[in-house]
């Protein structure tokens, strides 16, 4: 089996997000290799933010070209039609900006070379997501560009795939570990509490992004995570709990190390505590924090399942250097629950 196997054998999977590890992962490579099988399909491309170009603005570093073939949906910046070199047809102004210019949907009709610009909200996403649909795209690919989760992407795809690689590290040890945290932040379970959706999370226009939820899903306080004493009102109220009765505290932005690192130092027994996300991208949290609040029996879900379907690899780092690539593969394999592939090599899994 391949990844384009997984992808266009399965017609109740539409729309997926590629996400990366870090930057340099492979994202790209993996999403020309979906874009570039399967022309029975009608696909649609876009992506978080800019991407396509030929350098990394970042980095620095070569970067491969999206490639797109006649019939396939594109969604970019109009600052950016000089340099998409397909024949299109002008399909819709989506009324959605970007620093590049107002995001529009094109059809390509002749093969050629595109640079995306898509926005970067999750609402805006979720606009060109639906265009999409409007414009009778069987399958659409949203490329997570510079960021390492692309959460407004996630939020919105009935399916992600984590690209990993040498741009992380030169340790193939280090890059399986690392993989396999974030793929088990990704699967964390989802809250079984009816009555909290993701719509009312991320539509919530309150200063406060943490809530605090009883027993019986009411809310019983908020406040802000960025707030330098955020951590101190939630160790608080862990302490202040002598009936021992369960509770949540959610939020709707991240959840972040700094954060952790403050409420850990400050509770030891967290058995009546849930923390709960939108998604596991939201968790941006170390391997060591997330250990330690597994063994202070901390319960950590989502409201919203990722449904990661595959993990692929990239052996070729932007400094230079070429890890083996089937060594890279195989400790992967042992390691993540998914099926991984190699898109540049055989892709067996």
């Amino acid at each position: 089996m391949t990844l384009c196997d997984l992808v266009y054998n399965n017609p109740a999977l539409k729309c997926f997000s590629i996400i990366g590890l870090e930057k340099n992962s492979g994202k790209t490579t993996v999403l020309q290799s979906l874009l570039s099988k399967n022309h029975t399909y009608t696909k649609a491309v876009t992506s978080i933010g800019y991407d396509g170009e030929d350098t990394d603005l970042v980095t620095q570093t070569p970067k491969p070209s999206v490639y797109v073939s006649a019939g396939t949906l594109v969604a970019t910046a109009a600052g950016l039609l000089s340099k998409c070199d397909f024949t299109r047809e002008l399909l819709c102004f989506t009324g959605l900006y970007t620093p590049l210019g107002e995001v529009i949907l094109l059809r390509a009709l002749s093969d050629g070379y595109a640079r995306l610009a898509g926005p970067s909200a999750t609402k805006g996403m979720a606009k060109v997501i639906k265009l999409f649909y409007e414009y009778k795209a069987e399958k659409i690919f949203i490329d997570g560009a510079a960021q390492r989760k692309s959460t407004a992407a996630i939020a919105l795809s009935d399916a992600c795939i984590l690209a990993a690689g040498a741009s992380f590290s030169h340790d193939i040890s280090r890059i399986v570990f690392e993989t396999t945290h974030f793929v088990e932040l990704l699967n964390l379970p989802v809250l079984d509490c009816p009555q909290i959706s993701i719509k009312s999370e991320t539509e919530r226009n309150e200063a406060n992004d943490c809530f605090i939820y009883d027993e019986n899903c009411k809310i019983t306080d908020s406040f802000n995570a960025l707030d330098e004493l955020s951590a101190d009102l939630l160790a608080s109220h862990v302490l202040n709990n002598k009936t021992n009765k369960k509770s949540l505290a959610l939020f709707s932005g991240v959840v972040s190390n700094l954060f952790m690192n403050r409420f850990l130092n400050k509770v030891k027994k967290l058995d009546t505590l849930t923390i709960g996300a939108l998604d596991g991208t939201r968790f941006l949290i170390s391997p060591a924090q997330y250990t330690e609040l597994k063994r202070r029996n901390a319960s950590l879900k989502t409201l919203k399942s990722l449904n990661l379907i595959a993990v692929t690899i990239n052996p070729f780092s932007p400094k230079g250097f070429v890890l083996n690539a089937q060594e890279l593969l195989t400790e992967m394999q042992k390691q993540v629950k998914v099926p991984v592939f190699d898109v540049l090599g055989s892709e067996n899994t």
